[in-house]
């Protein structure tokens, strides 16, 4: 510092450049090291992934480099604010102290707003969350500074920026590394009683060093050091050539997609041409069906390849959650084969199904969520996230913050294919369930017009996705299967949504399995999506790197326990029995039964007494003509086929009822369950 620097409040030390240059590169490579042992790596832009070194290499240089630009454009406001108004070079500590204040005031806000037990995973963000302010918090940050500012003023009176240097870094460093380690979502008291401790050991810290004054060289470069060894063997742990690391399997649920409504299916819709263009390498199946007519119960079908009445789990509770725990999974299979199973989801109903898979990543996309984000993506490192965070405020209604979210995550995966692929990938995308897509306005966009164009997203969202495993040169080899956990009803009937029928708009869903080892086919046997497990097994190799058994899924589909559909269970009618609301196929001709009255008024030939449906799809695909009064014997078979399926099943009891609600069974049923072995 020059002669003409030592003005009063402040001496010596190197330049207030130095000071920022150096604080900021400090706390990035600090960042770096700490991420670097939990193997992490921060990703900025999403290139050279088809070179992992690169890739790796080239973020770490732009994310430490965007941490010293931000704090010499701190350094340099500071600067102009000292000259404007005259005044010493300590307002560049106070500048800092400031800037550090209002960190931790932000990571305080971040271990509030993130205690998931404010959260119910089966419904999303409950009513019930209501964090603090986020100003509120920096108005705790300013109280904060106000009283670390006046004891700097009356302690240490003629600080140098080397002497403030030794209080702020450590103190910013203990916030930052708490916040890369602090992945937890518990009680958020707790957390922030945890995270003072932490400030205040690293305010010891810098008293320590304050007192010994060590020389600042050996340790930056030291840091410094340490930093540019982390990325260099990251790089070349995840750049080093691999082998059989790119035949991944990924699974796509596109929630709530009707197939009926996608044009390679329906040529009257043009809402799926990225995935038309896949059909001279696509098996599609033309008559598949979903497991059940809602989400939760459809899920935990798909990934266990267990029928409703084999798992019992409806709604996601607690003690759902931990019954869903006893049954293997998907994940569990692969695993088995030497895949790495990693799952993103934007359901937080499906979140909860994440047993078995090695990372699991929430990015709820919805309009409701908009207000929203610190419960779902917080990042360790710090400055992605608060980037992410201020655009996801500036976003409309539709948070393309999130898309980026995603997109990130998914390059990452790729970039750390060579050590830890292949992958079994479980992805779920809401776009139609929720009618979300750029420009979206639920209150304008009719509701079939809303739902067709995030179909038509998903489509383009999928075109990306292939763009970004050929960019990462990890396609040819890849297999991808598209389906859904039920349909959408979209006026038809007087009815929208879904879990209220078993009628073909909810229930007939896409099963499709494209790529570059396949040789195109067209399945019209009706199957249910409920056999995915079993053919899953059957297609994936004993090892990776060995040929798909592509015609193994094909027979495993077509040979299933039985094309049944079940929506739930009801103990009404004459007999006071168990009626099942199921469906069941034969060809195009489909059997339902329906306890719950949700379509009368609507289908000719109504029998309120059976409650038995009988249509043949061919003359009738909109259902209007229930034809089970004339034609009994079909009936009668159909009867017996899905009794036949009923003797195959693997049945669990089913759950008690909830305290309070024992009258929910008719009288003397719970003895007749029990001796079925259906109750606990």
């Amino acid at each position: 510092m020059n002669k003409s620097d030592k003005i009063p409040g402040i001496k010596g030390g190197p330049s207030w450049v130095m000071f920022w240059l150096i604080g900021g590169a400090v706390l990035g490579s600090s960042e770096i090291i700490a991420n670097a042992f939990l193997n992490r790596f921060p990703l900025v832009f999403g290139f050279f992934v088809s070179s992992p070194f690169w890739g790796i290499t080239l973020n770490y240089s732009i994310y430490i480099s965007l941490y010293i630009v931000t704090a010499l454009v701190a350094g340099i406001l500071a600067e102009l604010s000292r000259r404007i108004f005259k005044a010493g070079y300590s307002v560049h500590i106070f500048a800092g102290l400031a800037l550090l204040c209002a960190l931790i005031a932000y990571l305080g806000h971040g271990i509030e707003a993130s205690d998931l037990g404010k959260v119910l995973p089966p419904a999303g963000i409950s009513e019930t969350y209501r964090p603090f302010s986020l100003w509120l918090w920096f108005g705790a940050g300013a109280i904060l500074f106000l009283a670390s500012g006046s004891m700097i003023i009356k302690v240490f009176r003629r600080m140098t920026f080397r002497t403030a240097g030794y209080w702020l870094v450590p103190v910013a460093l203990g916030a930052v590394l708490f916040n890369i380690f602090d992945r937890s979502s518990g009680p958020w008291p707790f957390r922030l009683i945890l995270f003072g401790i932490v400030v205040l050991v690293s305010v010891g810290v810098g008293g320590v060093l304050a007192r010994l004054r060590p020389r600042l060289g050996p340790i930056i470069i030291g840091i410094f050091t340490a930093a540019l060894l982390a990325v260099s063997l990251q790089g070349i742990y995840y750049g080093w050539p691999g082998k059989d690391y790119d035949s991944h399997l990924i699974l796509m649920v596109w929630d709530a997609q009707r197939a009926d409504t996608m044009s390679v299916y329906n040529d009257d819709f043009s809402t799926t041409p990225n995935l038309e263009s896949w059909r001279d390498h696509m098996i599609i199946f033309r008559q598949a069906y979903s497991p059940a007519n809602y989400t939760f119960a459809s899920h935990v079908s798909i990934l266990t390849g267990r029928y409703l009445r084999e798992h019992h789990l409806y709604d996601g509770t607690e003690s759902d959650r931990a019954s869903y725990g006893l049954f293997e999974n998907m994940a569990d299979t692969m695993i088995g084969r030497g895949y790495r199973p990693l799952f993103m989801v934007e359901n937080p109903w499906v979140m909860v199904l994440k047993k078995g898979f090695k990372e699991a990543v929430n990015c709820p996309t919805h309009v409701a969520a908009e207000g929203h984000f610190l419960p779902f993506y917080r990042n360790p490192f710090l400055g992605i996230q608060l980037f992410d965070h201020l655009t996801f405020l500036l976003d409309g209604p539709f948070k393309y913050t999130v898309l980026r979210i995603e997109d990130r995550v998914l390059t990452s995966w790729l970039l750390r294919a060579r050590r830890e692929g292949p992958y079994y990938l479980f992805f779920n995308w809401m776009y139609a369930h929720s009618r979300y897509y750029p420009g979206c306005n639920p209150e304008k966009d009719g509701f079939a017009e809303g739902y067709n164009k995030g179909t038509e997203f998903m489509d383009l969202r999928l075109k990306g996705w292939i763009d970004s495993f050929k960019k990462a040169r990890q396609f040819s080899r890849s297999l991808f299967l598209i389906t859904s956990d039920h349909g959408e009803l979209l006026g038809e009937w007087e009815m929208y949504g879904h879990a209220k029928t078993l009628l073909e708009p909810v229930l007939h869903v896409p099963l499709i399995l494209f790529g570059k080892p396949v040789t195109p086919e067209v399945i019209k046997t009706p199957v249910p999506v409920v056999s995915l497990k079993e053919s899953i097994e059957a297609l994936v190799p004993s090892a990776p790197g060995q040929p798909w058994h592509v015609k193994g899924f094909i027979d495993t589909m077509l040979h299933n326990r039985g094309t049944v559909v079940e929506g739930s269970f009801d103990f009404e009618g004459p007999d006071n029995g168990i009626r099942w609301f199921l469906a069941c196929w034969e060809g195009n001709n489909k059997y339902m039964q329906d306890p719950h009255e949700y379509i009368p008024g609507h289908s000719k030939g109504l029998d309120m007494e059976s409650f038995y449906f009988y249509y043949d799809l061919d003359s009738d695909p909109g259902e209007k003509n229930n034809q089970a009064r004339h034609r009994p014997q079909e009936v009668l078979r159909m009867q017996e086929a899905i009794s036949q399926w009923e003797s195959r099943l693997d049945v669990v009891p089913l759950p008690p009822p909830d305290e309070g609600d024992e009258d929910e069974y008719p009288p003397g049923l719970l003895k007749q369950l029990r001796a079925l072995g259906y109750m606990r």
